[in-house]
């Protein structure tokens, strides 16, 4: 995974942006490509462990009548040695039946680390904020 970046906090932005492009565009191989080979992904109720079962879930957990938006901002990066904390806040927004939907929004409490010349999820938290919507939302929505 070459980007062409230089420095560690661009990086680990890039790193970020493309968790986001790769879960709203389907491309779930790419997406688990960002995480370790041990790592893992968390939102309530839910942990998941190892790139096999990170696979099984991001298909499962992004059908492509639920995809919508991403959008990652007030990324905070923290580096720590050999890894870097990021806290971000984030919206998800999808297609409504007259106008998009903020379907939720949140916090992403991440562990990344140095992998190879990129950097990768050891751990990604997502903490909500916002409550889930109730309307009907999904890609299929409002076209």
């Amino acid at each position: 995974m070459s980007s062409g970046l230089s420095s560690i906090e661009e990086k680990i932005r890039y790193t970020i942006a493309e968790y986001c492009h790769r879960t709203d565009q389907g491309d779930f191989d790419g997406w688990v490509a960002l995480f370790t080979e041990d790592g893992v992904f968390r939102m309530p109720g839910v942990e998941v462990t190892g790139r096999e079962a990170l696979r099984a879930f991001i298909g499962r957990d992004q059908p492509a009548e639920m995809r919508g938006l991403h959008l990652v901002t007030d990324i905070a990066i923290t580096l720590n040695g050999d890894n870097a904390e990021v806290r971000s806040n984030f919206l998800f927004v999808a297609g409504g039946d007259a106008a998009a939907v903020v379907v939720t929004g949140g916090r992403y409490l991440d562990v990344l680390v140095p992998v190879g010349d990129g950097w990768l999820f050891k751990l990604r938290e997502t903490e909500l904020v916002l409550p889930v919507a109730t309307q009907p939302w999904g890609s299929d929505r409002g076209r």
